[in-house]
C-alpha cells in the first residue's frame, strides 16, 4: 500500500497526516495513515539491519493501532491488523538477538513467531515458511548450547537430512554449518576464531551479509582482547578506560557509533599526555612547557586536545627525542587522520563514521606507542635512601619494588622513568626520574 518508506516519502506522509488531522479535522484517517507509515518505516529499518529502530517504529504503530482498535473507530485490512504487527514483533526480536549472537533468545523468539503464525493462519504448518522457521529455530537451539554431546550431533544430522529431503539448498547450507560447528567442537577443536566465524556465517545466511555486522564486530573485539597482553605495562586507569570503551562500542546502537569513536579518542588523548610530558621534559628540561605551547600557537599545555598532542608528538619525533625518534611516520599519519575524524565527531553530529574497527585502530596505535610510554612509579618510603620503596603503576607483577636512585626523591610523589628501565626481579635501576604533573596524575592513578 505504502511500500518501504524512504526519507522523502516519509515526509510526504507526515504532511498528509497533518493535513488530515488538523486541516480537514479527520483525526481517524490521519491516525491510520500514521499507523501505516510507522509500520513501513519499521520494515525499512528491519531490512537495513537496524533492529532497535525497527522495533521502535513497530511499537509506535502498535500503540496507535490499539487506540484505533476501540469499537466503532476503524476496521483494519487483514494484513495490517494489530495481531499481525505483534506477530512481526517476535520476528524482529529474533533477528535482533541473532545479530547480537544471542541464539537462546533468538530460538525463543522464533518459537513465539511460529506459534503466532499457526494461530492466525490456517494450514501454516503445510507452508514452506513453516519448514524454514522450524529449521532456523532448531538450529538456534543447538547453537545456544555451551557443551555438546553426541545426541546434539545426531540432532544436527537429522536437520541435514530433513533439508536434503525437502530440496531446500538454503536450509541445507544453514544446517550444514550447525553440524560442522558441533562436529568440530566434539573433535576437540578449540580455535575460537573458526567456531565464531561459523556462527557469523550462520547469521549472515539467515539475514544477509550486512546484517551479520553486529556479530562480526563482537568477534573482532574478542579477537583483539586475546592480543592485548602488553597492556599490563600500563597504569590501571588507562586499561580500565580501554575496557570501558570496548564495552561501549560493542553495545552502542546502530547510528550512534560516533559516540563510541569519541570515547576512544578521549582514551588516546589520555595515553598521549604522559608520552608527551615525559619525552618533552627529557628533551627540553624546564623549558618543556613553553616549547610545547609555542609549537601549538601558544595554547597552554593543560588545555591540549588530541590535535595538539599529536602535533607535539610529531615534533618530538622530528627533534630526535630519545623515546620518540623511532616512531614510524605512518603511525603519526594515522593519528593525524583520526584527529580530523575526532574533530568531526566532536563538533558535529555526523551521519556516519569511517568503515573501520575503532577497537583495532586504538589498540594498534597504543601498541605502536608503547616504547614511548614511560614507566610510572609512586614513592612509598625513603627510609633506605638511595634505595626507595615504590609502587609501580601498572597491571603486572611486580607492583611493589625497590628503586635505586642517587638524587633525593619525595615520598608520595609520582615519577616517570624510561620505558626500558632495567628491572631485575624486585629491583629497579632507572637512569632518570621525572616528576609527573598534578593534572596528569588524575589519568594515571586510581
Amino acid at each position: 500500500m505504502i511500500g518501504v518508506v524512504n526519507g522523502k516519502r516519509a515526509e510526504e506522509f507526515k504532511l498528509e497526516i497533518h493535513k488530515l488531522r488538523y486541516k480537514n479535522g479527520d483525526r481517524v484517517s490521519g491516525s491510520y495513515v500514521e499507523y501505516l507509515l510507522r509500520y513501513w518505516q519499521s520494515v525499512k529499518e528491519k531490512y537495513a539491519g537496524n533492529y532497535e529502530r525497527a522495533l521502535n517504529f513497530l511499537d509506535k504503530a502498535i500503540k496507535i493501532g490499539e487506540e484505533m482498535e476501540k469499537p466503532g473507530i476503524i476496521t483494519f485490512t487483514p494484513w495490517y491488523t494489530i495481531d499481525i504487527l505483534k506477530t512481526r514483533r517476535s520476528l524482529y526480536l529474533a533477528y535482533q538477538n541473532l545479530s547480537q549472537g544471542n541464539f537462546h533468545g533468538a530460538a525463543q523468539n522464533f518459537r513465539d513467531y511460529i506459534g503466532l503464525n499457526k494461530l492466525h493462519f490456517n494450514n501454516f504448518e503445510n507452508s514452506r515458511k513453516y519448514n524454514y522457521l522450524l529449521v532456523v529455530k532448531d538450529s538456534c537451539e543447538l547453537l545456544a548450547k555451551n557443551d555438546y554431546k553426541l545426541e546434539d550431533l545426531l540432532g544436527a544430522d537429522a536437520l541435514l537430512q530433513f533439508t536434503k529431503q525437502n530440496e531446500r539448498p538454503d536450509l541445507y547450507q544453514i544446517s550444514a554449518l550447525v553440524y560442522s560447528l558441533i562436529a568440530l567442537t566434539l573433535s576437540g577443536i578449540s580455535n575460537n576464531s573458526i567456531l565464531e566465524s561459523i556462527k557469523l556465517n550462520f547469521v549472515s545466511r539467515i539475514t544477509n551479509e550486512d546484517l551479520g555486522k553486529e556479530l562480526e564486530k563482537g568477534i573482532r573485539i574478542q579477537r583483539s582482547a586475546y592480543e592485548l597482553e602488553w597492556m599490563v605495562r600500563l597504569p590501571s586507569p588507562i586499561v580500565n578506560l580501554y575496557d570501558s570503551c570496548v564495552y561501549f562500542y560493542a553495545n552502542c546502537l546502530t547510528g550512534y557509533e560516533h559516540a563510541a569513536f569519541r570515547e576512544f579518542y578521549t582514551l588516546i588523548e589520555n595515553y598521549l599526555r604522559p608520552i608527551n610530558e615525559f619525552n618533552a621534559k627529557m628533551l627540553w628540561g624546564n623549558k618543556w612547557r613553553t616549547r610545547l605551547s609555542d609549537l601549538n600557537d601558544g595554547k597552554p599545555y593543560e588545555l591540549f586536545s588530541l590535535g595538539h598532542l599529536v602535533n607535539s608528538l610529531e615534533h618530538l619525533k622530528n627533534n630526535n627525542a630519545e623515546h620518540c625518534k623511532k616512531l614510524p611516520k605512518d603511525l603519526i599519519d594515522q593519528l593525524k587522520f583520526h584527529v580530523s575524524i575526532r574533530n568531526d565527531t566532536t563538533h558535529d553530529m555526523p551521519q556516519s563514521v569511517p568503515d573501520t574497527n575503532i577497537v583495532e585502530v586504538a589498540s594498534g596505535i597504543m601498541f605502536g606507542l608503547l616504547e614511548s610510554f614511560p614507566i610510572c612509579v609512586k614513592i612509598i618510603s625513603a627510609r633506605k635512601a638511595p634505595w626507595y620503596e615504590v609502587e609501580i603503576l601498572w597491571e603486572q607483577i611486580p607492583k611493589k619494588a625497590n628503586l635505586l636512585f642517587n638524587t633525593e626523591l619525595t615520598v608520595n610523589q609520582c615519577y616517570y622513568t624510561e620505558p626500558n628501565a632495567h628491572i631485575d626481579k624486585y629491583n629497579i635501576y632507572p637512569n632518570v626520574m621525572i616528576p609527573i604533573e598534578e593534572g596528569t596524575k588524575k589519568i594515571l592513578i586510581k
